[in-house]
């Protein structure tokens, strides 16, 4: 996974803008990253643990990764733990 601070160089120092793009950016690429590589396994079940990695609360961020697994059309069962059922 490429980097914004590997695009554009070691040296160089952002304005505020460019520190948004680049969590944006690497927020993103660490998203899909997960998600193609739970969609390329043969369990194919996206969990909380993987939330996590993703930098998502896997309660709060449910509904949004749901949106994007249908968006996108890609292959996963999302299983997130329930707070209120053990």
């Amino acid at each position: 996974m490429l980097l914004y601070s590997q695009e554009v160089g070691e040296d160089y120092t952002p304005c505020e803008e460019d520190l948004f793009v680049l969590f944006f950016l690497e927020e993103n690429n660490r998203i899909f990253q997960t998600l193609l590589e739970v969609s390329a396994s043969q369990d194919k079940t996206l969990t909380a643990e993987h939330a996590r990695g993703m930098g998502l609360d896997p309660q709060g961020d449910r509904t949004f990764l749901m949106d994007l697994l249908e968006a996108y059309g890609i292959d996963v069962m999302l299983v997130i733990d329930n707070p209120c059922c053990p």
